[in-house]
């Protein structure tokens, strides 16, 4: 069986939790250096997925763990195209990565059921949020410059309620894409 080696740092949300650190694994099935394959890590952490010259390239998923998933498309060993992350807690982000980074249209659902649905611009929002507030249906609409809070107006089918320019403690925005990932390479271990 082929050995291999793996770099992997993921932080999610303002949460901060981090994955960080090296993991040896083998390569239980498949062509884990240019092909499909599967491997099972010293950890826990088993992937599933595409290679290329021993980098994630094309669809895979990784199952951390704690539980932590993401299921999506990599190029050259990083989050890039349609992607998956979901948390055990039951935070899910469904969109568009760039580079590593949320990078276009996504949604993003709390553990408690509210949901985020707009544009994410280099991992910060950007432009019009729709916000849905699950314990009483309140629907905001949110606007953003790369990740600053300018204004949040609550509506009502349709109908503007509520309007209040955002306050100066928070206009930092609070729904950032994960740091952007190590490159991921796999390489044979010694």
């Amino acid at each position: 069986m082929k050995s291999i080696f793996l770099i992997v740092i993921v932080c999610f949300l303002a949460t901060h939790e981090c994955y960080a650190g090296s993991s040896r694994g083998k390569c239980v099935s498949g062509d884990c250096q240019g092909g499909y394959g599967t491997v099972n890590f010293e950890d826990g952490s088993i992937y599933v997925g595409q290679f290329n010259d021993t980098a994630l390239h094309g669809q895979g998923a990784i199952t951390y763990s704690d539980g932590m998933k993401y299921v999506g498309q990599y190029k050259n060993g990083i989050w890039h195209g349609q992607g998956t992350l979901t948390k055990p807690n039951g935070m899910k982000y469904v969109g568009q990565y760039k580079n590593g980074k949320w990078h276009g249209q996504a949604t993003l659902t709390m553990p408690n059921g509210d949901e985020y649905v707009g544009e994410y611009v280099d991992g910060v929002s950007n432009g019009t949020v729709k916000f849905l507030r699950r314990v009483d249906g309140a629907i905001f609409t949110q606007e953003y410059d790369m990740g600053e809070l300018l204004s949040s107006i609550e509506v009502t089918q349709g109908e503007q309620v509520k309007q209040s320019q955002a306050s100066q403690s928070s206009k930092k925005n609070n729904l950032q894409s994960p740091s952007s990932p190590l490159k991921r390479r796999w390489k044979k271990a010694d």
